[in-house]
């Protein structure tokens, strides 16, 4: 259980305990502000918790750290789903679901989709009290430790419409516009409703994540899915340090600090004007971006830090030291030329440069080998978190978009779409108060 404890409700564990933070079993991005600046801020309220390598006997106890937080689960936060606040696990699944059409009409979806969250919602609890023991006999991840599991679910713009629930719909949540630059692809974007499971271990994520597609195929069909991947806490030399993308970059460095003020205010929606089964929820947006790797290594490293404005080897801002150095736009190099060049990404992305705009990222490298072109398949699934898209993703997205961002020329937005996802229940189940 998480925390070891578990709450008790005439006899039976609570499911706001069970549907925390800890989701079934208890990051950071290229896109919007892959390392913003955050000049804006105390710097105590950005960035990783612990950074820095270890030696000797240090090295050793890491290390052991490391293998044992693999093993448990993820530590709760009661009243959110998991996933948001949580260390960012090794490995992802993200699955898009489309709602099927219902014999009966809008009310008959509304039914359907309430018996979908409902039932998401008991496959979580089921296995976040026993664990992955749960499974039958013979599933893949048959006898594999917890895990740190975690799964979030939302509801995309098109499910309102569909269940005729439009009158519930947050005015946050709204469609992703189109972007200069944008390749998007319609099988890779949208959905009604999304899960995104996330573990240290991949079968335990895969076997999860099918888990709950099984549990609603009645109501619901994949639309798109893509699996994502961080290094590991077993690989990694400092647990806490920033992990990078496939471009070799520190991916995340700029992002509010979990439990800090900053962080609350940048991830959770607490608007009065917002549906109370909303208040106190997320917005994630989710972008397919494909990274042209091969174009992006025939630069040189200068080329390339200059492209992004941060050194490849520790994170820092260009003509400052240590990757959480706030970002200064006014410094210059010694020929009286600007340290971080005009069109360079953390320069166009940075709060200072978008009225103060920030998100949260929690992005998964993925890697599908090389397509039938013989061209790589492979990128980054940015996932972006905020309280308010508009003021969020979409405006600093656009300022990238439409101000000449030098990273423009080695990737690709082929992928995008937008979920709510609302607050853990208590005693009943995921939107509840929006679908009864």
């Amino acid at each position: 259980m998480t925390k070891g404890k578990a709450d008790s409700e005439g006899g039976r564990v609570s499911r706001r305990r069970l549907l925390g933070i800890a989701g079934l079993g208890g990051a950071v991005g290229i896109g919007a502000g892959t390392a913003a600046g955050h000049a804006l801020w105390p710097a105590q309220e950005v960035g990783a918790t612990t950074t820095g390598s270890h030696g000797g006997d240090q090295l050793e106890e890491a290390a052991r750290a490391r293998l044992a937080r693999a093993r448990t689960r993820a530590v709760e936060t009661p009243g959110r789903q998991g996933g948001i606040d949580t260390p960012p696990t090794a490995f992802s699944r993200t699955v898009a679901f489309d709602l099927l059409a219902s014999d009966g009409g809008r009310p008959g979806a509304q039914a359907r989709l309430g018996q979908l969250l409902r039932r998401w919602s008991e496959v979580i609890t089921r296995i976040h009290v026993g664990g992955l023991a749960e499974l039958p006999a013979g599933s893949p991840a048959y006898g594999l430790a917890p895990s740190s599991l975690t799964a979030t679910v939302g509801i995309g713009p098109s499910a309102f419409d569909k269940a005729g629930i439009e009158p519930g719909r947050p005015t946050r949540l709204v469609e992703i516009p189109p972007f200069p630059g944008d390749a998007l692809k319609p099988a890779w974007c949208g959905g009604d409703l999304v899960v995104v499971v996330g573990a240290e271990d991949p079968v335990a994520c895969a076997t999860a994540a099918q888990m709950l597609a099984k549990a609603g195929e009645e109501v619901a069909r994949v639309r798109w899915s893509l699996d994502g991947f961080v290094r590991t806490v077993a690989a990694a030399d400092s647990p806490g340090a920033t992990p990078r993308n496939l471009m070799g970059h520190k991916d995340g460095t700029g992002n509010p600090k979990p439990g800090s003020s900053l962080f609350e205010a940048t991830v959770f929606d607490r608007d009065p004007d917002t549906p109370a089964w909303m208040r106190g929820g997320s917005y994630l947006v989710v972008r397919r971006v494909r990274i042209l790797l091969d174009s992006w290594f025939d630069l040189d490293r200068g080329e390339r830090e200059r492209v992004i404005g941060r050194r490849v080897e520790d994170g820092a801002p260009l003509g400052e030291k240590g990757e959480f150095t706030p970002v200064d736009l006014t410094l210059t190099d010694s020929r009286g030329r600007r340290a971080i060049p005009p069109n360079a990404h953390i320069r166009l992305s940075s709060p200072q440069n978008v009225d103060g705009s920030r998100i949260y990222r929690r992005s998964y490298n993925y890697d599908r080998g090389w397509d039938e072109r013989g061209q790589r398949d492979a990128g980054l699934l940015f996932m972006a978190w905020q309280a308010n898209p508009a003021t969020g993703f979409i405006r600093i997205q656009r300022h990238l978009a439409e101000g000449g961002d030098a990273l423009n020329r080695y990737i690709r937005h082929e992928g995008s779409a937008i979920f709510a996802v609302p607050p853990a229940p208590g005693a009943g189940f995921i939107a509840e108060e929006l679908l009864t």
